[in-house]
């Protein structure tokens, strides 16, 4: 079933979430002629921004995170220890990672990860012939992180080679709108993480849309130059530098995955903090740390194509298009001929969008790419096995 499309889905999604916990053996002790895999199998693929420290368990926290096998068998499950942050999701709800299960380049489930380790069905019932499946890291790093631990293949199962990387490759960059809050419109609040999922976000559609391997940095509430949360603490110029959001000592290293693409969507916590009083109004200060941010991306990248995107501009006069526009001109006149402003028009009113709308926004988003880079839609070119 093909959920970016097909409306059964979302149904799915209130219906027939799995939770597939193993009650039997712990990981190590397969049963039954089934065969454990260890988490640094080189034919384990990792997407996204994971901590290696220790090899038998990488360690991922922001949204679209993924791990990618293949795998001839007719099942398979995976073995993960969770760390939900503490407290609840605004409606009273502990904490918890959500994940899409895509087996064969199809929606197939949710699972949800309960704290500490355990293993969780995540195919079943498939031919006896090759597959893919990809376990993708839905909700947000202030969610939590998330330790893969490996795998588990039934008798008879094996791991195979995993599917070729993508060529291209596109960092994002954002808030809440790029995180994919509340895009799930369950009617439960805005921060129930039942509601959040970054593989129906606008980046991660574009992605798809152009063959794209994609690392998402996105959090709730956060800003240049103001957090709609807390202020100064924790702008993005800063989470931005870690591997995981939380452990300010697990660096990124910038040199080990260079995009071709990097799309920004800042603004709107800013915007709001002002209004809110969190921080003083300064709009000529948000426009020289959106700048100053630019700079801090294109050293670690280079001449690499970036696209600042905003929207939907709910603010009297315009003033969250407004101002990221004006710092894009600022470049522009100071040489930056890789710099772009793409804004995001008739996506609605809401603040957090719907899946329809984040579908606009990626159609949009994906055809500003196309026209600087000449990339075609859905051309997958891939650079081998790594």
């Amino acid at each position: 079933m093909k959920r970016s499309a097909d409306p059964r889905y979302f149904l799915m999604i209130f219906l027939a979430v799995v939770v597939v916990v193993a009650s039997g053996p712990a990981y190590g002790a397969a049963a039954g002629g089934a065969e454990n895999i260890h988490a640094d199998d080189p034919n384990i693929q990792y997407v996204g921004r994971f901590d290696f420290s220790d090899p038998k368990r990488p360690t991922c926290s922001w949204s679209g995170s993924a791990v990618r096998v293949r795998f001839k068998g007719p099942s398979l499950a995976v073995f993960l220890e969770d760390f939900p942050a503490r407290g609840t999701d605004g409606i009273g709800a502990p904490l918890a990672n959500w994940f899409e299960i895509i087996v064969d380049g199809e929606y197939a489930k949710s699972i949800v990860a309960r704290p500490g380790s355990g293993g969780y069905g995540v195919a079943w019932n498939l031919s006896d012939d090759v597959h893919t499946v990809e376990v993708f890291k839905r909700t947000e790093a202030v969610v939590g992180r998330t330790s893969f631990l490996g795998l588990q293949l039934p008798h008879g199962g094996k791991l195979l080679p995993p599917p070729a990387r993508p060529e291209r490759k596109i960092e994002f960059i954002g808030d809440s709108i790029t995180a994919g809050l509340d895009l799930m419109k369950i009617g439960r609040g805005i921060f129930a993480k039942a509601a959040q999922n970054n593989y129906l976000a606008y980046g991660s559609v574009a992605a798809r849309n152009l063959g794209a391997e994609a690392i998402c940095i996105a959090e709730s509430g956060n800003g240049v130059h103001c957090n709609g949360r807390d202020g100064k603490q924790n702008l993005m110029p800063v989470v931005y530098t870690r591997t995981l959001r939380n452990h300010p000592r697990s660096k990124w290293d910038f040199e080990s995955w260079k995009p071709d693409v990097v799309v920004i969507h800042l603004g709107t916590n800013d915007i709001g903090a002002y209004g809110m009083g969190v921080c003083k109004d300064d709009y000529q200060k948000f426009v020289d740390s959106y700048i100053a941010f630019v700079g801090q991306v294109r050293k670690n990248y280079g001449d690499v194509q970036i696209f600042c995107a905003v929207g939907p501009d709910l603010w009297p006069g315009g003033i969250l298009r407004r101002l990221p526009a004006t710092a894009v001109e600022t470049m522009k006149k100071k040489g930056d001929k890789k710099i772009h402003f793409v804004p995001f028009d008739d996506i609605g009113k809401e603040l957090h969008p719907d899946a329809a709308n984040h579908r606009k926004m990626a159609d949009i988003l994906t055809k500003a790419i196309c026209e600087q880079t000449g990339w075609k839609p859905n051309e997958v070119k891939t650079e081998g096995n790594k």
